[in-house]
């Protein structure tokens, strides 16, 4: 991942893909997007009431795109 001032820190021309062992959680970066997915229970459970003050708005939930 790439950190620069005005865009924070981002995947930045890569794909970026951390996953636990099982496959049960973990996070996926998208480069055009600047998008970080993070997904299973175990994971939001921990980091979900962060994650809008650390990322702003969510885009999609469950795979479906978030109303404006």
């Amino acid at each position: 991942m790439g950190c620069t001032a005005d865009a924070g820190c981002g995947p930045v021309g890569d794909y970026y893909i951390h996953l636990a062992e099982d496959f049960r959680f973990g996070t996926f970066g998208h480069p055009w997007e600047l998008s970080l997915c993070v997904f299973g229970d175990d994971m939001l459970d921990l980091v979900e009431s962060d994650l809008h003050d650390v990322l702003g708005k969510v885009m999609r939930r469950d795979g479906r795109q978030i109303a404006a």
